[in-house]
């Protein structure tokens, strides 16, 4: 999860609910969660700007 986290700038926690959520495909293998760049590259291209007030 670390260099998912540090690609989109986010913790590690963020990163789970990014997988837990689906929004990011991802592999299983094992206890392992691996993240083909290809998906990554899918999300970058495909998201847009939110902004919320928090």
């Amino acid at each position: 999860m670390g260099p998912l986290a540090h690609i989109f700038g986010i913790g590690q926690n963020a990163a789970y609910q990014l997988i837990k959520s689906g929004t990011i495909g991802h592999d299983r293998i094992g206890r392992d969660i691996r993240i083909p760049k290809l998906c990554v590259v899918d999300h970058l291209t495909s998201a847009r700007c939110t902004v919320t007030k928090q």
